[in-house]
């Protein structure tokens, strides 16, 4: 869920920079006090529906700007969403859970780790433990 609060945020943070505007900024034409907009974008306080909608009509802005996804439907292409993208996974880590499968992939698209080298390090520990 942080993960998407970090999206949104990011997108909200676009759309506002979009018009040529500072958060701090954008809080004094609302007539907000300061930190308003801010500590919500921040995490300080909770970033509600009604204060993206709020900020997205002022700006004359549409909210799917703020929470379409950028991709359109999956976040990311890889094998989770579409078998025939991304990177592929070994057999032995195709009946792994979505979120380890997930984690895998990340790493190796970031090439910290390959999933080969993964699904052999989970091989060598399986040995191990016999």
């Amino acid at each position: 869920m942080a993960n998407e609060r970090e999206d949104i945020v990011e997108r909200l943070r676009d759309v506002i920079a979009s018009h040529k505007l500072k958060v701090a900024k954008l809080e004094r034409l609302m007539n907000r006090s300061r930190g308003y907009i801010n500590d919500a974008l921040n995490g300080d306080k909770r970033l509600t529906v009604e204060l993206i909608l709020e900020v997205t009509g002022w700006l004359n802005a549409d909210p799917q700007q703020v929470f379409a996804s950028p991709h359109g439907g999956d976040r990311w292409p890889s094998e989770l969403s579409d078998p025939n993208a991304g990177t592929a996974l070994p057999a032995s880590l195709r009946e792994a859970s979505i979120y380890f499968r997930a984690l895998v992939l990340t790493l190796e698209e970031k090439r910290i780790v390959s999933a080969d080298d993964v699904a052999a390090r989970l091989r060598r520990l399986r040995g191990s433990t016999a």
